[in-house]
Parts: structure tokens; sequence; C-alpha cells
């Protein structure tokens, strides 16, 4: 890929057939990072919370008042249901 000449440094043809798709892999890499961080620092990132139908929301609106000014680049889905119980049966 690369050819040293004293002390210059050169691509070989195989380096300038190549070169495009490694700018590519660099540019994703970068991309990938800023994902990350902003994941990690909660912008842009969807919270999804399941609240069972029998909890008031008088006990967690505090909570999510102040977690929402905290992050606002955060978006909280809450969902309300009921928990799923499978049965086993033993044989």
């Amino acid at each position: 890929m690369l050819r040293r000449e004293r002390k210059l440094t050169h691509l070989t043809d195989f380096g300038w057939l190549i070169e495009p798709h490694l700018r590519q892999l660099s540019a994703d890499a970068e991309a990938a990072k800023t994902t990350a961080k902003r994941f990690l620092s909660l912008q842009h990132a969807q919270i999804r919370l399941g609240i069972m139908c029998t909890v008031s929301p008088a006990r967690f609106m505090s909570f999510l008042t102040s977690f929402h000014a905290a992050n606002r680049g955060c978006e909280i889905m809450i969902m309300e249901g009921v928990p799923a119980f499978r049965y086993a049966v033993a044989g």
C-alpha cells in the first residue's frame, strides 16, 4: 500500500485503489463515536419506561419532571401495562 523512498512516502497502485474505502471507513468510525457519545450523554436517547397499571402517576411524576429538566435531549416513552405471567406445568 505504501512505498518509502528515503524520506518520501508514496501510495502504491493498490494503495490508490483502496484509498477511498479507507477514507469511508474512517468517516464511519467517527460517526459511530459521535453517536455513542450522544447516547452516553443522553442526547437524542430514547428511554422506554414500563409502568404497571396499579402504580399511581403521582408517585413518579416529580422524578420524571426533574429527569427531563436535566436531560432535555432525551425522549421518554411511558408504557402502561400488566406483566405477562407464564405458567409452567410440572410433568
